[in-house]
């Protein structure tokens, strides 16, 4: 065979637009020689017709009318319908106003092209152009109307003919944006995150360092990532985080950050580039992973951070690797970043910080404290209420503690650049007992909690009952328990003074013990 020999039907019209009482000739453009021709004209006179192209077909009414078309040859047929393909101008009745614009949204500064649709011949027409210059026009079709403020703009058009008139309005028609370089500064930069394989973690923060607020649309990342903000608002003195995976961030670091469409930051260093919507520069920064540029930054854990926004970020050296402890990641290293928020550690004061382990004992015996002091210190003074011995200055000293009690620690630490002291009171708990044998001891912490859950440790496995109230005497905890510790979580409650009342059930020792939750 030789394939499929159906027509295919087609046609055209020399006229479309027409007044009332007007005359169409329509052409033939069916392909497949066909044989038959069987056309259907919606409000015309003839209503039909059989001939191949038919003439003077006469339109006597105003509206908008389809053509059908159907051919037949040997093999099949084939129909075509123009919907609406004829318009008849109603020559008795007013004008129906219309019109288009050459574009809608375009930046400040630009200028637009107005089209008349209006149907029912107008003979004048009537623009008004909101927020533009000229702010009106008697053109049929208006064009270079400019706009030079930032908006969304109404445009209406009256047209009229002999019968009447009719107004179209378009509101917020015209949509224009913002051009200025905005003070909006890339201020922090996760580029070689330690992480095996992907890094999970990269991001870049950017910070409006305006006093108004700044339309993200349109803005986009030109150089190093890609990334286009289809929307949102970032405030004055606010943060916005565009990383390559948002869900990581979210799960180490717990802050929302957008995700960029593809691409990575180089461990290397590169520029990444931020433009507005009308396509300029808003920054740049020409990163390293090289002196001056702060070197702990690749790999080591810390971003590199611009602590102040208003300092030029193309110049190494006001960059620092971030000090603020972030997280640490499943392969056990430590992050410093402070994503979404300023830095609150200036690369110059240490800032004192400790744990111990363990924070509490049931009896006497030796707790081992360890230095989370940031800012690299250069030496250590502690001091321990009921510890022996009560001073130190070694960075993680062991201190023995041979009196039941809580004890406040201090810890004060230098560097070249000053000094910081850090005290936590009843930050270490011994275990304390009333029954007279001292056979049964416990020992709570951390006491007083700041998030309300509390470690209560003793030192026999068999059967107690622990009963916690608030000052009212109202119970608010119970449970019993042969665990050497149990854990307590009271974080529901309000912040304030509670009662433990913890009784051995097997010699029926009762400890009464006060909690605070700050």
């Amino acid at each position: 065979g030789c394939g499929n020999l159906d027509p295919i039907a087609n046609f055209e019209a020399d006229m479309t637009v027409i007044d009332m009482g007007d005359e169409v000739n329509f052409t033939d453009l069916s392909t497949g020689d066909p044989t038959t021709w069987a056309w259907t004209f919606d409000g015309a006179e003839p209503a039909t017709s059989g001939e191949q192209n038919p003439m003077n077909v006469l339109y006597a009414n105003p509206g908008q009318f389809d053509v059908t078309l159907t051919v037949t040859n040997e093999y099949g047929e084939s129909t075509e319908t123009k919907a609406m393909y004829i318009t008849v101008n109603d020559t008795a009745s007013a004008p129906v106003a219309d019109f288009t614009a050459s574009q809608t949204t375009v930046p400040v500064g630009s200028s637009v092209d107005f089209t008349d649709l209006s149907l029912n011949n107008p003979t004048s027409w009537e623009w008004t152009f909101d927020g533009a210059s000229p702010a009106s026009s008697n053109s049929q079709n208006p064009t270079g109307i400019q706009y030079t403020s930032v908006g969304t703009f109404t445009v209406s058009l009256t047209a009229t003919n002999d019968i009447g008139s009719s107004t179209e309005t378009k509101t917020d028609y015209i949509t224009v944006v913002d051009t200025t370089a905005f003070d909006l500064v890339i201020t922090e930069i996760m580029y070689n995150p330690p992480e095996s394989g992907n890094d999970s973690l990269e991001f870049v923060e950017i910070y409006n360092n305006e006093s108004v607020a700044v339309d993200l649309e349109g803005y986009y990342f030109s150089q190093g990532v890609v990334y286009e903000f289809l929307e949102g608002t970032i405030e004055a003195g606010e943060y916005k985080l565009v990383a390559l995976n948002a869900q990581a961030m979210m799960n180490t670091f717990g802050v929302e950050a957008l995700q960029w469409t593809e691409g990575a930051l180089s461990n290397g260093g590169e520029v990444i580039e931020l433009r507005n919507s009308a396509d300029r520069v808003v920054d740049f920064v020409e990163f390293d992973d090289a002196e001056p540029w702060p070197v702990a930054a690749d790999g080591d854990g810390p971003s590199i951070t611009l602590c102040n926004p208003d300092d030029d970020n193309n110049v190494a050296e006001n960059w620092w690797a971030a000090l603020e402890f972030a997280a640490v990641n499943a392969e056990n290293d430590t992050i410093w970043a402070t994503p979404g928020a300023g830095c609150s550690v200036y690369p110059s004061y240490p800032i004192a910080n400790f744990e111990a382990d363990p924070p509490g004992l049931i009896g006497t015996g030796s707790i081992n404290f360890t230095d989370l002091s940031t800012g690299n210190p250069t030496s250590w003074e502690w001091t321990f209420e009921g510890g022996d011995p009560a001073s130190s200055t070694e960075q993680n000293p062991t201190i023995m503690y041979n009196t039941a009690g809580t004890f406040d620690v201090t810890l004060t630490v230098t560097n070249q650049f000053g000094t910081d002291t850090r005290t936590e009171t009843d930050f270490i708990s011994i275990g304390v007992g009333i029954s007279d044998d001292m056979q049964f001891i416990i020992t709570v912490y951390p006491n007083p909690t700041t998030t309300g859950i509390f470690n209560i440790a003793s030192n026999n496995e068999t059967m107690k009952e622990i009963r916690i109230y608030n000052i009212a005497g109202g119970i608010v905890y119970e449970k019993n328990s042969t665990e050497n510790t149990v854990a307590v979580d009271l974080s529901n409650n309000s912040k304030g003074v509670y009662f433990l009342r913890l009784t051995d059930v097997e010699s029926g020792n009762t400890i009464i013990k006060k909690l605070i939750i700050k």
